[in-house]
């Protein structure tokens, strides 16, 4: 049943997935410049639409109320005790800088130095390869068939 409160519901569901989709950047600058404890306890807002549809078909219940507000707060209080128990997976603000950091001295216009590889003479040769491919099939599936009376046929597209 369409109803005010269940399309403003849907509407407070779907903006933040939209802006998280499409604006993903701006929108974890946003979440970062917060304080902490608002970025801890601002997953309770995702329990708005729950109060709307429910209050409005008068089917509210507490205990779903406080999973739907409790699990989200709760899952971003993990998110961040990780995230601080782990300091390589911090985000940077801006205006810092890492310690162990280096800054690459080369410019666009530098030319890459390419490491020599060896001379064609010292790589085994193709018919070496073949031979080797053959034998090594040969044995494999002589150990396979061995006592069946089987037929090998080796097939190597060079």
């Amino acid at each position: 049943m369409i109803t005010p409160a269940n399309s403003i519901a849907a509407l407070l569901t779907i903006f933040p997935l939209l802006a998280v989709a499409f604006f993903s950047e701006k929108m974890a600058a946003h979440v970062r410049s917060l304080p902490v404890w608002a970025q801890l306890t601002g997953p309770v807002c995702l329990s708005v639409p729950y109060l709307l549809v429910t209050c409005a078909a008068g089917m509210f219940r507490w205990g779903c109320f406080a999973v739907y507000a409790l699990f989200p707060v709760a899952i971003a209080n993990l998110l961040w005790q990780a995230s601080r128990m782990n300091p390589a997976t911090q985000p940077q603000r801006e205006g810092t800088a890492v310690a162990n950091s280096k800054a690459a001295p080369t410019t666009h216009s530098e030319r890459r130095k390419f490491v020599l590889r060896k001379p064609m003479a010292c790589r085994p040769s193709k018919e070496m390869d073949v031979k080797s491919t053959t034998e090594a099939a040969a044995t494999h599936q002589s150990n396979l068939c061995q006592g069946r009376g089987v037929q090998q046929t080796i097939r190597i597209i060079a």
